[in-house]
C-alpha cells in the first residue's frame, strides 16, 4: 500500500469525507432545524436557534481536551467514541418536549460528540500524506459540503412524514454509520514501522560518556540476559588476561572490559553524541603524558595485578588535537569509564543532567572492578563501582502537559483567533441564511436551494482550491488572506440581495471562500507547528471559537427581532472577515518576529 500518498492514504481521506459529511452535514441542518423548531416548541427565534449553536460552542471549546485526549490514546479510539457519543445525543432528541431538553441533547452531547469525532481527523490527513497534503485536505472537508448538500432534501421528506422528533432518531441512525469508518483511522504502517526501527536501534543502547568513545548501556528490562553477557566477558578476560604473548590491542581491549562507570550518577537524554570537545577543553589543564612510555608499560604488564592496576589507576589525559577528537566517535568498541579515565571529571558524585530523561532505573547495571584495591590506594579514597544511573520517570502524561506550551508560540495565536472568527461568522451564516431568504420571499420550496448552492460552492472549493498551495502558486498565508478578503465582500452583498437568484449566487460564492479558509489552518499548522505539538494545536485552535459562537443566538435576537432585518450582522461579518484579511497579509512580519525570538 506504500508510504505517505499511497493508496492507503486516500482511502484514509475517504473515510475522513464520510465522517465529516455525517457530522457536520447536522451542523449544516441548524438553518432549518431552528425555523422547524420555532413552532415545535413554541418558542422564539433566539431560544429555538440556541441549542444549535450551543452545540458549536461545545465542540469548539472541547478542543484542549480532544487534543489532550488524542495525544494520551491516540486519534482512532477518541473519534470512534465521539461518533458514538453524537449518534446518542442526536437520537434522544426524539424524547424531548422542551427546547430546554433539546439544548442538553443536542447542545451538549452532540456538541461534545462532534468535537471528538472530526477535530483531531487533519492529524491523520498530515500523517497519511506529505506532496497531496492541500488536496487530501479538500476531499476531507468536502464531506461537510456533500452532507449540507445531500441531507436537506432528506430532512425536508422525514419532516413531512414523521415530523421533527422523528427525523432526529433517523438523523442519529445516520450518525452511527460513522463508526466504522472511524475505526479504520489507523496509524499508518510506513510511520509504525518507522518508530519501531528507532525503538529498536535505542532501546538496548543508550549512549553515555565513556574514555572519549561510545558506551552501551542497558535498559532494566534487558538486564537479564545483557548483564550476564557483560559478567561472561568479564570473567573471561580475567581468565586469559594473564597470557603473556596477547597482542597490546588485546590487552588494551580486555582490561577495559574489567571497569564501569563509578563515582558518576549519569543522567541521559538521547542518542545524540556529547560535546566532546569542550569536554577535552576542560582538560587542557592536566599533565600529558608520554605514549610511548605508556605503551611500554602496557605491552609489559604480566599476571602481576599491581603493575597492572598501576597502570589504570592514573589520571591521564591524551592529546586534544582534532585527530583524537574524530577518534571518539570512530571506535566502534564499548568502552566503559573507570576512576582511571581521563575524563576531566569531579572525583565525588556527579550529575550530567540533559533535558530529556529515561524512565528505568539503571541501579543493578554493574560489574565488580576487580583493579579497585590499587586505585583506592593511589586516589587514597573509596571507590564505589556500583554504578548508579538516575533516571526520572518520563510520562505521556508530562508530554501531553508539554505540548500545551504551543499556545504562546505568535503564529499560534494568530491561527487561534482567524480560526475563531471564521467559525463565528460561519455559524452566523448558515444558522440566519434560511431565515433571511423566507423574509426577502424567495418561496418555502425554494429555500432548501440556498442551503444547497452553498455547499455546492464550498464542495468546489474544497475539491479544487488545494492544488493552488500544493503547487506552489501562492503561499498559505497569502492564500488564507485572499479568502478572508473573498469572505468579506460577499456576506456585505448578501444584505443587499433582494431575490433568489442573486441569493444563490452569493451563497455560492459564500462557500467557495469559505472552503478555503477551512482546508487551509490545519495545513498552516502543519507547516509552522512542530510534529510532536500538532496533535495539541490543531484542536486548540477551535478553543476561541466555543465562546464566540454563544454570541449567535443573542445577535439574532437582537438584529432580527429586534431591529427587524439580517442586515447587520451580514454587514458585521464583511469588516470581520476584512480584519483577519489584513492580518494574514502581516503574518510573514509575525514569523520573522517569531525567528528572532528563537534565535
Amino acid at each position: 500500500m506504500g508510504g505517505a500518498d499511497g493508496a492507503s492514504s486516500w482511502l484514509m481521506a475517504v473515510a475522513c469525507c464520510f465522517i465529516n459529511m455525517m457530522l457536520y452535514g447536522m451542523t449544516r441542518l441548524s438553518g432549518v432545524l431552528f425555523v422547524a423548531s420555532v413552532p415545535r416548541y413554541g418558542v422564539g427565534r433566539e431560544e429555538a436557534s440556541f441549542p444549535y449553536t450551543f452545540a458549536n460552542f461545545v465542540r469548539n471549546t472541547a478542543g484542549p481536551l480532544v487534543g489532550y485526549l488524542g495525544h494520551r490514546l491516540g486519534v482512532r479510539p477518541v473519534t470512534t467514541f465521539g461518533c458514538f457519543l453524537a449518534a446518542i445525543g442526536v437520537g434522544t432528541c426524539f424524547f424531548a418536549e422542551h427546547i430546554g431538553t433539546i439544548t442538553v441533547l443536542w447542545g451538549t452531547l452532540f456538541g461534545l460528540g462532534f468535537g471528538l469525532g472530526n477535530i483531531l481527523l487533519p492529524v491523520k490527513i498530515n500523517q497519511y500524506f506529505d506532496k497531496y497534503r492541500a488536496t487530501a485536505s479538500g476531499i476531507s472537508f468536502s464531506g461537510a459540503c456533500l452532507g449540507s448538500f445531500i441531507l436537506p432534501p432528506i430532512v425536508e421528506v422525514l419532516m413531512d412524514f414523521y415530523g421533527l422528533s422523528g427525523t432526529f432518531l433517523i438523523l442519529a441512525g445516520l450518525v452511527l454509520n460513522c463508526v466504522p469508518a472511524a475505526l479504520l483511522l489507523r496509524k499508518p504502517d510506513f510511520i509504525i514501522q518507522s518508530s519501531k526501527r528507532q525503538k529498536e536501534q535505542s532501546i538496548a543502547e543508550k549512549q553515555s560518556i565513556t574514555s572519549g568513545k561510545k558506551v552501551k548501556l542497558y535498559s532494566e528490562d534487558d538486564t537479564s540476559g545483557t548483564l550476564a553477557a557483560i559478567k561472561a566477558k568479564s570473567a573471561e578476560a580475567m581468565q586469559n588476561i594473564q597470557c603473556s604473548d596477547l597482542t597490546y590491542e588485546e590487552r588494551m581491549k580486555r582490561l577495559s572490559t574489567q571497569t564501569l562507570v563509578s563515582n558518576y550518577s549519569i543522567r541521559m537524554s538521547n542518542p545524540d553524541p556529547l560535546n566532546f570537545k569542550e569536554i577535552f577543553q576542560n582538560s587542557k589543564g592536566r599533565p600529558k603524558i608520554d605514549q610511548e612510555a605508556i605503551d611500554r608499560e602496557v605491552s609489559n604488564v604480566t599476571s602481576n595485578n599491581s603493575d597492572r592496576d598501576s597502570v589504570f589507576a592514573k589520571d591521564y589525559v591524551t592529546s586534544t588535537g582534532d585527530k583524537a577528537i574524530k577518534e571518539v566517535y570512530s571506535v566502534p568498541i564499548p568502552r566503559r569509564l573507570s576512576d582511571g579515565s581521563f575524563l576531566p571529571l569531579p572525583h565525588t558524585h556527579t550529575q550530567i543532567n540533559l533535558p530529556y530523561q529515561y524512565s528505568k532505573s539503571f541501579s543493578d547495571l554493574y560489574v565488580d572492578n576487580i583493579y579497585q584495591g590499587n586505585m583506592n590506594e593511589d586516589y587514597n579514597r573509596k571507590v564505589s563501582c556500583h554504578t548508579s544511573i538516575s533516571c526520572a520517570p518520563s510520562t505521556d502524561k508530562e508530554s501531553a502537559f508539554d505540548s500545551f506550551s504551543v499556545v504562546s508560540d505568535p503564529i499560534f495565536i494568530l491561527i487561534a483567533i482567524t480560526n475563531a472568527l471564521y467559525n463565528f461568522t460561519f455559524v452566523c451564516m448558515v444558522t440566519v441564511i434560511v431565515d433571511f431568504a423566507r423574509d426577502i420571499d424567495v418561496g418555502i420550496s425554494n429555500e432548501k436551494y440556498i442551503l444547497m448552492s452553498l455547499s455546492v460552492g464550498d464542495l468546489i472549493g474544497r475539491l479544487g482550491l488545494g492544488w493552488v498551495t500544493d503547487k506552489g502558486y501562492m503561499t498559505r498565508s497569502n492564500f488564507a488572506a485572499l479568502c478572508f478578503l473573498c469572505q468579506g465582500i460577499t456576506t456585505a452583498a448578501i444584505a443587499w440581495s433582494s431575490g433568489f437568484l442573486m441569493l444563490v449566487s452569493l451563497a455560492a460564492l459564500y462557500g467557495l471562500s469559505e472552503a478555503g479558509l477551512i482546508l487551509i489552518f490545519p495545513l498552516i499548522v502543519a507547516e509552522f507547528i512542530e510534529e510532536e505539538k500538532q496533535t495539541v494545536a490543531i484542536p486548540c485552535t477551535h478553543f476561541l471559537a466555543g465562546p464566540l459562537c454563544l454570541t449567535v443566538a443573542p445577535l439574532i435576537g437582537y438584529f432580527r427581532e429586534d431591529g427587524g432585518s439580517y442586515g447587520y450582522i451580514f454587514f458585521g461579518i464583511g469588516i470581520v472577515s476584512g480584519a483577519c484579511c489584513i492580518a494574514w497579509l502581516l503574518a510573514p512580519c509575525i514569523l520573522k518576529c517569531r525567528k528572532g525570538n528563537k534565535e
